[in-house]
């Protein structure tokens, strides 16, 4: 037959032949497939344990097998649908059954051969269904991998229930009413938080067990049903620094100033309760004012306690020189006697200045310092340059 040309000149008609041949070849073939028992022989002979394992060798992509002859269907169900296709597992060679074409034990009966296997977890019943417990009997093929799929309507209550542990998931269990289980929980005597979240993790050793109707996370649970904070929880009443509203920076200051704490040691100690004779610390005070007080009126310790002290990385210090002719000034003979003086301990020849450094050797390291007989004038410096010399105090 002709061709119009401006159509033969868009067909490229090498291929287009090859093309024909195909689809021909094809036809012919699905005309001829090898008998079921035929092709089945040759599938069991290669050895594939699973359907998915089935479906990546008719793909192509189990490249360490041969190729899947062509007078072998790659949908096996379908051409021998009617002449001896039975399942995936009988095509294979496995005799396995899908869990869809499976008819299993009633739950009860499946649940009673569970609890003989004495499992403890999901995780042993992971392990035992993979085939991992040899002392134990083999799984049955009545009873399903997946209970709470097979028996979500006919009985399935959790997996504590299915394998006889007695636990109870969470989501499943019934809690008492938020009043009775504060209430029960107040009578053990929990100081704070800490003490609450051992307890429910099972750890007492007092030996108690946190009740199965009463949640180790009561404030998910009980939200919207009467939960405020673990104070409330606990007994102690006591409310965490996110929750609580503090005095402002002045007035809490004011307050503090009246402790006469020395330093931060001392603040420390009176937080801890170690300083029985100074007032009771109020709870809108709070025991970590940098972090309440950031941007809100924080100075510094020196300013919160009343001692005025600036730490030393905000301190403004006199030029090496003039520090230099200070500390000779001193009559001080060595660093011993230069720290012991920075301790205030040598009160008769005075107390540091603030605008002095106690560790002059950092402060000056890039400006001018040598070493401690150059900073006291003792003159045991290198070269034996002498500083000017003052009688050693008294």
């Amino acid at each position: 037959f002709d061709i119009d040309e401006r159509i033969a000149k868009k067909i490229d008609l090498e291929q287009f032949i090859k093309d024909i041949d195909l689809k021909c070849w094809h036809r012919l073939a699905k005309l001829s497939w090898r008998p079921f028992e035929e092709a089945r022989e040759f599938v069991r002979s290669l050895g594939l344990k699973s359907g998915p394992q089935w479906r990546e060798y008719r793909t192509g992509r189990l490249v360490e097998r041969e190729a899947l002859p062509r007078d072998i269907p790659t949908n096996p169900n379908l051409i021998y649908a009617a002449s001896g296709w039975i399942s995936m597992g009988d095509w294979l060679g496995t005799n396995s059954i899908s869990n869809s074409k499976r008819t299993f034990r009633l739950f009860k009966e499946a649940r009673k051969f569970v609890h003989t296997l004495k499992l403890k977890s999901l995780r042993d019943w992971g392990a035992y269904c993979r085939g991992d417990f040899h002392d134990k009997k083999k799984l049955p093929l009545d009873i399903p991998t997946t209970p709470s799929r097979t028996y979500e309507d006919s009985g399935w209550k959790g997996n504590g229930d299915w394998l006889g542990t007695g636990y109870i998931a969470n989501r499943l269990r019934k809690y008492r009413s938020f009043k009775k289980a504060r209430s029960y929980i107040r009578t053990l005597g929990f100081k704070n938080g800490s003490e609450w979240r051992v307890f429910s993790k099972g750890v007492d050793p007092r030996g108690i067990k946190l009740p199965d109707d009463i949640p180790a996370n009561p404030e998910s649970v009980y939200k919207n049903k009467g939960w405020k904070n673990m104070g409330d929880w606990l007994g102690t009443f006591s409310v965490s620094n996110r929750c609580r509203v503090f005095r402002p920076y002045n007035q809490a200051k004011q307050f503090v100033h009246s402790l006469k704490l020395k330093n931060t040691v001392e603040w420390n100690a009176y937080l801890r309760g170690e300083l029985p004779h100074k007032k009771k610390k109020p709870q809108d005070i709070p025991t970590t004012p940098a972090e309440t007080y950031a941007n809100k009126g924080w100075l510094g310790f020196g300013d919160w306690l009343g001692t005025n002290r600036v730490s030393n990385w905000k301190r403004t210090y006199l030029p090496f020189q003039e520090a230099r002719r200070y500390a000779w000034g001193l009559g001080l003979q060595s660093k011993t006697e230069w720290e012991i003086f920075c301790r205030g301990l040598l009160p008769k020849v005075g107390t540091l200045p603030s605008h002095i450094p106690t560790n002059p050797n950092r402060t000056y390291s890039k400006t001018g310092w040598v070493s401690y007989g150059d900073w006291l004038g003792t003159g045991n410096v290198p070269g034996g340059v002498r500083g000017p010399q003052k009688k050693k105090y008294a």
